[in-house]
């Protein structure tokens, strides 16, 4: 209920709420098959446990996705030394969406092969938490979304031992601008 608060706060309505935890966004993967990714330039973060030494499209596992999502401090091969990022407030969110994009194409490639779709639903089955007015026809509804294109809303980020991004008028703008209001 925070969660729905918090984000009501900004003028995002929240009907359902679905929780994935980090353990089973990694088993989700490893059940869809891996997920297949265009990593630019060699990328690495050792606090994440991310080691991608090659550029290029590259097929990965879970740990290597969760990784890729958890990154927040890359570091680039550049002529032959790891060279760490400059600090880009929004490339985490985007790497999170070209992962979750990739991950819906797998499960949705899942879908031919009934043995690979079953150990896909049972791996989310127990990766998600979900609130308890969401139905099932709420996630299949969820399954069908375009979630191909990541927007990320301008904040105040305040990057410390726990990172915040706080919101801005330039949130609640773009919140606006996209159609989103909140009912309460």
């Amino acid at each position: 209920q925070a969660t729905v608060e918090a984000l009501c706060s900004i003028g995002i309505d929240a009907d359902h709420l679905v929780a994935v935890d980090f353990a089973g966004f990694a088993e989700v993967v490893d059940a869809a098959g891996g997920l297949t990714v265009d990593v630019p330039v060699p990328v690495r973060d050792p606090g994440a446990g991310l080691e991608l030494p090659r550029a290029g499209v590259q097929h990965v596992d879970g740990r290597t996705a969760l990784a890729l999502v958890r990154s927040r401090h890359p570091q680039h091969l550049v002529d032959g030394a790891w060279t760490p990022v400059p600090a880009d407030p929004d490339g985490r969110a985007s790497a999170a969406g070209t992962v979750l994009g990739a991950l819906v194409d797998a499960v949705r490639g899942s879908v031919a092969r009934p043995w690979r779709l079953q150990t896909v639903g049972w791996a989310t089955t127990g990766a998600l938490g979900v609130d308890p007015g969401t139905s099932l026809t709420d996630l299949a509804a969820l399954a069908g979304a375009d979630l191909s294109t990541v927007e990320v809303v301008p904040s105040d980020l305040r990057d410390g031992a726990i990172p915040v991004a706080l919101p801005t008028a330039g949130t609640r703008a773009a919140i606006e601008a996209a159609g989103l209001s909140c009912g309460g």
